[in-house]
């Protein structure tokens, strides 16, 4: 845009001077860059160099305790003007040895850190080990300015500045005189056009400098002048004669287009406002319109289709006969089985293949004619995810059809045998137990107490199963329901000296026994892990996003942050059994509880700070009772 209105030749020499200019700058530019890079590795070498000589060299010294000897070596870093600290270190990480010796102690690391050397600001430094016979004697620390990197860089900077400014110069100078070459026989042909332009003369001839590219297009710009001189006397003889035609033509063209514009402004708002593929065809079924969205759905392009049948392109032969003999019902009836409602069949796409395609007919009328807009939308994806919704719905069926066999199993198969190891076990003891040494009555004991925790969790697992199980929902006064929890836990509250305060609840509606459950978890919980303190337990809740939001809050031993996701999964467990006792489902089942109702579960915890338990429960009836539904088709 800057050399849009400029003279050809200020855009000559500007175009020169800027490709020169900008090949100088990104040639002076990964000059830079290399010489960067390559400065940076060459500095890293030579500070990595001369460490793995100051460390060869302090081997004796480390391995006899000299400090002296050390500082000795030290000292020869004084040759190395740009380093401008140094220290040894002996195996323990601890300083042995400074340079310069009169440094402060707080200029230098307090112990080792990684190996090798990096950048750091405007210095590198970094640590090197002091090996003896693959023994390890200490560490050397070095560190060193980039003084001589940026002195480097100075001077090349002047350099560069210097050919550049020589470079535009020469630049300039070259191009003011070569670009006469270029922009003379240009500016003569448009001063010429010009002076046409403004005179309207046409005799007018420009000036021919030469017989390269710019001769030729001045000859072919003086036979144009020549030809329209002709043309121009040819056409104003026929205008003269057009002038009456063209008055009467023109007021039945108006009637004309007025009717064109109105049904071009109908048309064009179909096609801009759908968001479908749009087609629109004729009485004979030939193809009208057909907008970008159908050539993206069945691959033929408009100029391809448009003036063709329909039914030759995107209709499947087993359906053609059927389409055409449509049209034909409804121009006699002027009614159709598949108008102004929308079906699904399959449509052909230009590589022959079918696919699934939702389609909507409606008929329109156009100048006494008929037209049928169709509006077509691939569902493929749409079917094959309803036909993986299917199979995931019978997967899930299935999935619960073994969980309850599973329960049924844990609940006899598993249970009869485990009651029978128990019993025998302890009549074992009773009946030997004068007989037997206290190891073998303490092994019978530890046996006893597997079974015990064998069948609890066996008892868990089957209360985890029995969640899914789908039992009509009913309204819940949840202050009814706390005073039955309470009752439940009324031992341990007592044992506990516990105190549970809580706000006036909500009636809800969901499973009376499972929300029961839910609630008996997790005031349980916050009675378990009360650590040294008696437990102070609130139950509160509001209104959220149109749910009920109901939080437990106690002053327990809390919950490490990266454990609040953890303890809601099954069989997780963030203390030992002898501690504190249970099974590592209780959350778990507390989780699948809420989820059966719509809601979600989370904790807000710090250890020795108490844990505070959210959930949420939906208080749309309709929602709650649709969900019901929908779950109780989906394990059907």
């Amino acid at each position: 845009m800057l050399l849009k209105d400029q003279p050809i030749r200020k855009k000559l020499m500007r175009v020169i001077i800027l490709i020169s200019g900008s090949v100088l700058l990104v040639t002076c530019s990964a000059f830079f860059f290399y010489e960067y890079y390559s400065f940076r590795q060459k500095t890293i070498q030579t500070l990595s160099t001369t460490g793995k000589i100051i460390a060869a060299n302090s081997t004796a010294a480390l391995a006899f305790a000299n400090p002296d000897d050390a500082k000795e070596i030290l000292s020869a870093l004084a040759a190395e003007q740009h380093i401008v600290a140094a220290s040894l270190y002996d195996k323990d990480g601890k300083l042995f040895a400074l340079y310069p010796a009169t440094s402060s102690l707080t200029n230098f690391p307090a112990k080792p850190e990684k190996r090798g050397y990096e950048f750091k600001g405007s210095f590198i430094d970094g640590f090197a080990p002091v090996i003896q016979n693959n023994n390890l004697l200490g560490t050397l620390y070095l560190k060193s300015d980039l003084q001589a990197m940026y002195e480097r860089f100075k001077l090349y900077s002047i350099l560069t500045i210097f050919v550049i400014g020589l470079s535009f110069l020469l630049a300039y100078f070259l191009s003011s005189i070569l670009q006469k070459r270029i922009s003379e026989p240009i500016t003569v042909l448009a001063e010429t056009a010009k002076a046409i332009s403004e005179k309207g003369d046409y005799s007018v001839r420009a000036t021919k400098l030469g017989e390269d590219e710019l001769g030729l297009l001045t000859d072919a710009f003086n036979n144009m002048l020549s030809q329209i001189q002709q043309q121009n006397y040819k056409l104003n003889e026929f205008n003269k004669s057009l002038e009456q035609k063209v008055i009467e033509r023109t007021i039945d063209l108006e009637f004309v287009n007025k009717e064109l514009i109105e049904s071009e402004a109908q048309i064009q708002s179909v096609f801009n406002s759908a968001p479908d593929a749009v087609i629109v065809i004729d009485s004979d079924s030939n193809v009208v319109r057909w907008n970008a969205q159908a050539e993206i759905i069945f691959g033929w392009k408009a100029d391809e289709i448009i003036g063709n049948p329909l039914q030759n392109f995107i209709i499947p032969e087993k359906y053609r006969e059927r389409h055409l003999n449509g049209m034909k019902h409804f121009f006699k009836t002027g009614e159709g089985p598949v108008l102004n409602k929308t079906i699904e069949l399959e449509a052909l796409n230009k590589s022959g293949a079918e696919f699934a395609c939702a389609l909507s007919i409606a008929p329109t009328q156009l100048k006494g004619k008929y037209l049928f807009i169709a509006f077509a939308r691939d569902i493929t994806k749409s079917k094959k995810a309803e036909s993986e919704l299917k199979q995931k719905s019978l997967e899930l069926s299935r999935s619960n059809a073994d969980l309850e066999q599973f329960a049924y199993v844990a609940s006899h198969d598993l249970q009869e045998p485990l009651r029978t190891i128990t019993s025998y076990v302890q009549l074992l003891g009773k009946r030997y137990k004068d007989k037997l040494d206290q190891d073998a009555n303490d092994f019978i004991n530890f046996a006893i107490d597997g079974s015990n925790r064998m069948r609890n969790l066996i008892n868990s697992l089957l209360e985890y199963s029995r969640v899914n199980r789908i039992k009509p929902f009913e309204h819940i006064d949840m202050n009814d329901l706390l005073k039955d929890v309470l009752q439940n836990l009324a031992n341990s509250i007592k044992e506990s000296n516990a105190n549970i305060v809580a706000d006036d609840l909500p009636t809800v509606y969901g499973d009376l026994v499972l929300i029961d459950q839910l609630f008996q978890n997790l005031i349980g919980n916050a009675i378990k892990y009360k650590g040294e303190k008696s437990p102070e337990i609130h139950v509160s809740w509001k209104r959220e996003n149109g749910d009920y939001l109901f939080s437990i809050k106690d002053n327990g031993i809390g919950i490490p942050k990266e454990y609040s996701d953890k303890i809601f999964v099954i069989f997780q467990r963030l203390h030992g059994k002898d501690k504190y006792q249970g099974t590592g489902i209780g959350l778990a089942i507390c989780k699948k509880i809420v989820e059966r109702h719509g809601g979600k579960i989370w904790v807000e915890s710090e250890p020795g700070k108490g844990s505070t338990f959210y959930f949420t429960i939906k208080a749309n009836l309709k929602t709650t009772k649709n969900m019901e539904e929908n779950t109780k088709a989906l394990i059907a």
